[in-house]
């Protein structure tokens, strides 16, 4: 079995540890061990800040992942077949880095300079979330990946790109299932089947199994994806509060659990579903695990934020599922129905509050999202927006959305006398509307 390159650190100047150099492993499972190219490019490198593999790197990178060469391997499994394992785990300079770089690696997996990297990346992915599950099992590097995520800045992009890939994978995958159902029922229906000529018969089963293909795939890495956001958001909560983060985690969560309880839920109906991977009820038991992991003032108001996808009702029909299908405890019911009974409260006074603001002056909004500013900032374009919004957009490219020049937060002024004016004005509103 081919041994498997992933990465290489150098780890300090005086010390190099080659992970696994050359170490093959029996069995189904092959073993990774760190390449010598990205021995010589540190992850504080500008070009992994930018989300882009070192030029060098790309090559290794397109040639060892790109043809698919790399197959599933775990730390567990490689404990079970070498002593080798145990000095790896617990070498001092393994713990401090291994899982930080790791991080910083599925970050810079963004860009590899293939023509494929866009699917590239999730192929790699898939593996390193098997390996961070095998290290989240390891106390030491648990903490560790720990510590990284709560540290901010840098891995704030992970925490963010994780949320893209779970947003993309979900959507395609429940997209293939919609057209399966589409052409199961319509193959089911003898009269209308017949209705179509045998060449549109040939391409209609042609595309079901082009979709089949592509389900099965697209819920490999589903599974694997929310999986890790599950245990990640178990005991790690700060990165995913952050106000860069949650409004985008939250519409991403009420968007699916409307997808699978909502007034369209059927369409999700398909037959052979373990054929595919797919597992409704597991999926909405996650969705809602999420929920109860973040549960928080910062989620809530989230929630009731989320213009698109939040209604009242979905939360209704989640609570009726879940208890026709007792997927959750009775304390779990509990609480999920007290984020739900925030987050309509909150819906309620962000109603009132749009009635109280809604003629707010234009430069007291946010251009993009055309919400009042809290903390509004001057780009060096000239053009003001609130921090929040900003940071959002930094983390998906470091470009002024205006302008379209490079930008960072470094390059941004405070605007402390706009964000006085605003929030005196707002005083003002609630005043008179409270005397009214």
């Amino acid at each position: 079995m081919q041994c498997i390159h992933l990465a290489r650190h150098k780890y300090t100047s005086k010390y190099r540890m080659a992970i696994l150099s050359s170490v093959r492993a029996t069995g189904p499972l092959s073993v990774f061990n760190l390449h010598s190219q990205l021995g010589e490019h540190s992850f504080q490198h500008s070009s992994w800040d930018n989300g882009c593999l070192p030029e060098g790197v790309n090559s290794t990178v397109q040639q060892e992942f790109g043809d698919n060469t790399l197959l599933s391997m775990t730390l567990s499994t490689l404990g079970s077949r070498t002593g080798l394992y145990q000095q790896i785990i617990d070498h001092k300079e393994a713990i401090i880095h291994f899982a930080p770089n790791l991080i910083q690696f599925y970050v810079a997996i963004e860009s590899t300079g293939s023509s494929n990297e866009f699917y590239d990346k999730f192929s790699i992915r898939y593996h390193l979330t098997i390996i961070f599950m095998s290290m989240w099992s390891h106390p030491t590097h648990k903490a560790s990946m720990v510590e990284a995520l709560n540290s901010g800045g840098p891995f704030v992009r992970f925490v963010n790109l994780l949320i893209n890939d779970t947003t993309f994978l979900l959507d395609e995958s429940l997209e293939c299932i919609k057209r399966i159902h589409e052409t199961q029922k319509l193959m089911n229906d003898p009269q209308e089947w017949n209705k179509l000529s045998k060449e549109q018969q040939t391409a209609k089963k042609k595309k079901l199994q082009e979709d089949e293909s592509q389900c099965r795939s697209y819920m490999t890495l589903v599974n694997e994806t929310l999986n890790m956001f599950h245990y990640l958001t178990h005991d790690v909560q700060k990165p995913f509060l952050l106000p860069e983060i949650i409004g985008r985690l939250a519409a991403m969560l009420n968007c699916y659990l409307a997808q699978l309880v909502g007034p369209n839920y059927h369409e999700l109906n398909i037959k052979n579903r373990d054929k595919y991977g797919f597992q409704p009820k597991l999926l909405l038991g996650n969705i809602v695990d999420l929920y109860l992991h973040l549960d928080s003032k910062e989620l809530v108001e989230a929630i009731a934020a989320d213009d698109r996808s939040y209604r009242e009702e979905i939360f209704t029909n989640a609570e009726e599922t879940l208890k026709r299908t007792g997927l959750k405890t009775v304390g779990e019911m509990e609480e999920f129905l007290k984020i739900a009974a925030e987050a309509k409260q909150c819906y309620l006074n962000n109603i009132q509050m749009e009635e109280d603001f809604e003629d707010a002056p234009d430069q007291y909004r946010d251009p993009i999202t055309q919400a009042l500013m809290t903390d509004p900032v001057r780009l060096p374009s000239g053009k003001v927006m609130d921090r929040s919004v900003l940071t959002r957009i930094l983390l998906d490219s470091a470009i002024d959305p205006f302008s379209r020049q490079p930008l960072s937060q470094e390059s941004v002024e405070e605007c402390p006398e706009l964000r006085v004016e605003i929030e005196n004005w707002k005083r003002n509103r609630r005043s008179n509307a409270a005397q009214n």
